[in-house]
């Protein structure tokens, strides 16, 4: 029975325990929470944190693990690299790592590989940031170059809003970088894709739905993407320039990308499987591929299944409501029962606290749809997220 080591036990993990539990391995499971839901569902828990690669690397020689890999944050990337290295396991390597985790580095990386990318500069101050839009043009995004999840991206329309956007892009990491970047008109996407041995295989591509200015969150997802198909093509090239630039040969990956008048440009690169539920929920019930499943094939050596099943479509919505305390939540149930609904959360109980949505982490629920092509799937993820209702108050 071979081991799989999985960096993380939050919720956006569980499938990953789920599929390695489904492929008959044995599971070591490791977050610096020891009630992480995750860790109920493996063999062996340790309490080590996630970005603590030389714990990681002990507990890894000692359970001999066959394999390591994490599912859909940034954050344990380098601990799997570190891991996968120091036992010579499938991986991305720490220099791969590295570049996949920072901003500014996968942008130098990008920039050197010939891939489409907007215009930018990397920066440490407010005077530079001002000076880096002369650079770049208006308007453009400020955003910290160790961070995920749209935490500290601000959108800067004119040169008076640059010291407000940098000190809010800075307080995520004050000792920081600052990337300063061309904002790029037109859809954004992503493109969720499983490298093996160099080459790159590409299972879906994501339409968002986002909040727009000036923070842009993702607010919704949709499956498969109903760009033109040669638009697609162009776009699973640009991603596979992107993967090359970075290094990245065996390891699952997440491609933002955004579609602009000069064509498709890359955005960021994980090199993990999404969030947000797109490869863990949305793109096995689009395409019947389950991409935990061909990520834990990748880390253990085996070749991975990425094999469409199908074509139908997915959706996730996320649910919003008003800042302030919770005081009623109604419709749940109402939601659950519209036809093609598969999912639906909703995060805080009556008492807790909705903040305003300036990152992933300030959202309040959501909902997963699938039918039999995009457009049904869509429409019965909005119609119950209508129903939903969370009333605050600032009382």
């Amino acid at each position: 029975m071979k081991t799989i080591l999985i960096i993380g036990a939050g919720p956006l993990q569980i499938p990953g325990y789920l599929a390695a539990r489904e492929l008959g391995l044995r599971i070591v499971g490791i977050d610096r929470n020891p009630e992480a839901p995750g860790l109920r569902l493996a063999n062996v828990a340790h309490a080590v944190d996630t970005r603590d690669a030389n714990g990681a690397i002990e507990v890894a020689r000692a359970e001999h693990v066959d394999g390591v890999m994490t599912l859909c944050t940034d954050f344990p990337v380098r601990t799997v690299a570190a891991v996968a290295q120091a036992l010579g396991l499938s991986g991305p390597d720490s220099d791969t790592a590295l570049r996949a985790t920072h901003k500014g580095h996968m942008r130098s990386a990008f920039q050197r590989g010939g891939a489409s990318i907007p215009r930018f500069r990397r920066v440490a101050d407010a005077d530079s940031a001002r000076r880096a839009l002369e650079h770049v043009g208006l308007p453009a995004i400020l955003k910290p170059s160790a961070s995920s999840g749209s935490r500290g991206v601000f959108k800067v329309r004119d040169q008076n809003q640059c010291a407000v956007a940098f000190e809010y892009a800075s307080a995520i990491d004050p000792e920081g970088e600052i990337l300063v970047e061309e904002f790029v008109e037109g859809p954004e996407v992503s493109v969720e894709g499983i490298s093996f041995r160099g080459k790159h295989h590409f299972i879906a591509i994501t339409d968002k739905v986002t909040t727009g200015d000036p923070h842009w969150v993702e607010l919704g997802h949709t499956q498969p993407s109903a760009l033109p198909a040669e638009t697609q093509e162009q776009i699973c090239v640009c991603a596979a320039r992107g993967l090359d630039a970075l290094g990245i040969k065996d390891s699952a990956s997440h491609v933002e990308i955004k579609v602009g008048p000069r064509g498709p440009v890359l955005i960021e690169i994980g090199a993990r499987l999404g969030g947000d539920f797109i490869s863990t929920e949305l793109t096995a019930r689009s395409t019947g591929v389950s991409m935990p499943r061909a990520a834990i094939q990748l880390a253990i050596g085996e070749k991975p299944d990425v094999e469409r099943q199908w074509s139908r479509g997915s959706a996730i919505r996320y649910i919003e409501a008003a800042p302030g305390r919770v005081v009623l939540i109604r419709g749940v149930e109402e939601a659950k029962a519209v036809p093609g609904v598969a999912i639906v959360d909703v995060y805080p109980a009556v008492g807790e606290e909705v903040r305003p949505v300036l990152s992933s982490l300030d959202r309040v629920g959501h909902v997963i749809a699938e039918g039999a092509t995009r457009e049904a799937a869509v429409a019965a993820a909005e119609r119950a997220k209508a129903v939903i209702t969370i009333e605050t108050t600032h009382g």
